[in-house]
């Protein structure tokens, strides 16, 4: 009986509300609820300053690499909204009129459930098959995330596209991943006496012709 009382004096004394400390899926969802938790720590400051009300986005990249259980746990707080934290009175809800903007990737590596796709608005991002609205994307997507010149860009994108086709039977094929990879390197090589142009010929082996013999 004196255990037991101990036990009580201590939740009492060290309630487990107390403890949790506020994940991404709780920011997102009630920011000021998620504010007052004893262990909350704010998530890292963005360029217009982490203001919740200027919307929330939330990420939960490569879902189909979580275990297995995880789509289904999320099952309650994509569909209603909410969740109910253990250690906690009442369920976390979404703030009234601010609800985030949630993404999720996936791979494919691993289905998902049925009743978790439904909750989700699916889109399919899949490189272009004609040639040249391929190198246009991978141009596009090199000026957001590299400073090379534009002629650099663009023969990057003609090897990737070259060597693509030359890999069709042999996956996996280079794609806008690999084509980021061998920009970051030409930037990290530069000023080694060489130009642009010849560092892309010396790493692209490296990146796109896997399936080759170097």
């Amino acid at each position: 009986e004196k255990e037991d009382t101990r036990k009580e004096e201590c939740r009492d004394r060290l309630p487990l509300k107390d403890y949790i400390c506020p994940g991404p899926l709780w920011w997102g969802l009630n920011w000021q609820s998620a504010g007052k938790q004893e262990m909350a720590v704010e998530p890292s400051q963005h360029l217009d300053g982490g203001n919740p009300d200027n919307g929330v986005v939330v990420l939960i990249d490569e879902i189909d690499k979580a275990e297995i259980g995880v789509p289904n746990g999320l099952l309650e707080a994509l569909g209603e909204s909410s969740f109910h934290p253990r250690g906690l009175a009442e369920a976390i809800h979404t703030d009234e009129g601010r609800p985030p903007f949630i993404v999720i990737t996936t791979n494919r590596e691993r289905g998902l459930p049925d009743a978790f796709v439904r909750r989700c608005a699916v889109i399919r991002m899949e490189l272009p098959e004609d040639e040249d609205k391929l190198k246009k994307l991978l141009v596009k997507r090199g000026q957001a995330h590299s400073k090379l010149e534009k002629d650099v860009l663009k023969k990057a994108a003609d090897y990737l596209v070259k060597d693509r086709k030359a890999a069709h039977n042999k996956p996996p094929l280079p794609g806008q991943a690999e084509y980021l990879d061998l920009l970051r390197a030409v930037e990290e090589l530069a000023g080694n006496g060489k130009t642009a142009q010849e560092l892309l010929a010396m790493t692209r082996p490296y990146l796109f012709q896997k399936s080759k013999s170097i």
